[in-house]
């Protein structure tokens, strides 16, 4: 490895980043069905989480390109913890709406969009060319882990200490993560790339799209995932924690163990498919 301190900093912010967000992801959708009993407002928040992540990932990647990384990486922790931090701060002072909570979701979930987009294009600028596989590897097998942590302990908090908390341990998460990115030291070589403006941004965003196109494999990979990623989204954020919690009387500690199975079985099917191409 180029230098495992990188290594170890990135892997530990971006870890501890995913289990606050995996706790954030399956309480808030607890709360919302709690606070509102309407599967329309979990549906809403689902879009308002989505829809902006979308939008915003082709500039997000064209700003990786272009500024350092880690400094992307920590002012999106920073950003999301501050808002997160005041959510924690309103649902303690008993002044949380439901359209505070949408409207700082918007802005929560664009720079989740920035965070990931950095967050992945910095991985084999940590390490060389004939370890990244390896890397990669470690990095995915950490980041199935602490999506299994994060939505048990998600279930857990909320239905023992409440929102407050959760909202505390994911601020609290990010900003940990910031401080890790902050640890990173690498060459920043985005910089020779230019300015970002609307031709480039449309220039790049055309070239990526044209070289999609012209593989079969990833275009039918792309068509897959965007057609699984319609179907299953709903289904998870709003259809299964409605039926468990309205309709079967599932608590949140049991959803959240629920999910984690869900999860956990996805990772081993996953790994063993991988095992058996090998």
């Amino acid at each position: 490895m180029k230098d495992n301190k990188k290594l170890l900093f990135y892997m530990m912010g971006r870890f501890i980043s995913y289990i606050g967000t995996g706790i954030q992801q399956v309480a808030i959708p607890l709360y919302i069905l709690d606070i509102t009993h309407s599967g329309i407002m979990m549906g809403i928040f689902s879009a308002v989480n989505l829809v902006p992540n979308v939008i915003t990932l082709p500039f997000a990647g064209i700003l990786g390109d272009r500024k350092n990384r880690k400094n992307i990486m920590a002012a999106a922790d920073f950003g999301r913890g501050i808002l997160v931090l005041i959510l924690a701060l309103l649902v303690a002072e008993k002044n949380l709406s439901i359209y505070i909570l949408f409207v700082l979701q918007i802005f929560i979930s664009i720079m989740d969009s920035i965070f990931q987009a950095s967050s992945t294009a910095l991985l084999p600028e940590l390490t060389y060319e004939e370890e990244l596989m390896k890397a990669t590897s470690l990095r995915g097998g950490s980041d199935a882990i602490s999506m299994i942590i994060g939505p048990a302990l998600g279930g857990i908090i909320y239905g023992l200490a409440g929102m407050k908390v959760v909202f505390c341990l994911n601020g609290l998460s990010f900003m940990i993560s910031a401080v890790c990115s902050m640890l990173i030291i690498y060459r920043n070589v985005g910089g020779e790339k230019g300015k970002i403006t609307v031709k480039s941004f449309f220039a790049e965003n055309r070239e990526a799209i044209g070289f999609i196109r012209s593989s079969r494999a990833l275009m039918q990979l792309t068509v897959f995932s965007m057609i699984a990623n319609l179907l299953v989204a709903p289904f998870a954020d709003i259809i299964l924690p409605f039926v468990l919690k309205r309709c079967i009387g599932f608590g949140s500690q049991q959803y959240g163990y629920l999910i984690s199975f869900f999860i956990l079985s996805e990772n081993f099917v996953c790994a063993k498919v991988e095992v058996l191409n090998i």
